[in-house]
């Protein structure tokens, strides 16, 4: 997601893999121009995304109405990532992973403007864990910048956290590269 023609591969640690109080994942420089792929630079666990168990949901969690909502929120985010929007960015993230992502922010540099060719969204488990719920959906798909023909596949998870008490809704806390 939130996709610049510069390079990179990294993962992020699942939602609630690190134990609270934990420092923020460590940001390695971005390489090449523009904005790098969200969570390109972001340190993280090496393992192997795994098929989920059965009971992978809570009981009564809409998987369908949840990835349809991730899929629009992810075309929101590649807009307001094209335009610089940090605000809208802001809106949709956690404080740590929005510091993450806008430190690899180039403020000088040229807006994009990125086609979302396809995109599919799969929710892969949702659990329980220090006073959250804790939400992994895969994206797959394609794009690229309209100012260039070359076609772009992406694979990646975001891990999205909700407080059990309901005082905010939910917010992307990680993405991993797949």
């Amino acid at each position: 997601m939130l996709r610049a023609k510069s390079g990179g591969n990294g993962n992020l640690q699942y939602a609630g893999a690190t134990p609270a109080g934990a420092p923020a994942p460590v940001m390695s420089p971005a390489t090449g121009g523009g904005m790098p792929k969200i969570g390109s630079a972001l340190g993280g666990v090496q393992e192997p995304v795994t098929a989920p168990s059965s009971n992978r949901f809570p009981a009564g969690f809409d998987a369908e109405q949840f990835a349809r909502h991730a899929k629009a929120n992810f075309a929101r985010l590649q807009e307001a990532n094209d335009k610089r929007d940090v605000s809208t960015m802001r809106d949709y993230m956690t404080p740590e992973l929005f510091a993450a992502i806008n430190a690899q922010i180039d403020p000088m540099g040229v807006a994009q403007r990125t086609e979302i060719l396809s995109l599919d969204a799969d929710v892969v488990e949702v659990v329980t864990e220090n006073n959250r719920h804790i939400a992994s959906v895969r994206f797959t798909g394609s794009l690229r910048d309209k100012s260039d023909p070359q076609v772009e596949s992406f694979d990646e998870i975001w891990h999205l956290e909700k407080p059990l008490d309901g005082s905010s809704g939910w917010l992307i806390s990680g993405i991993q590269q797949v």
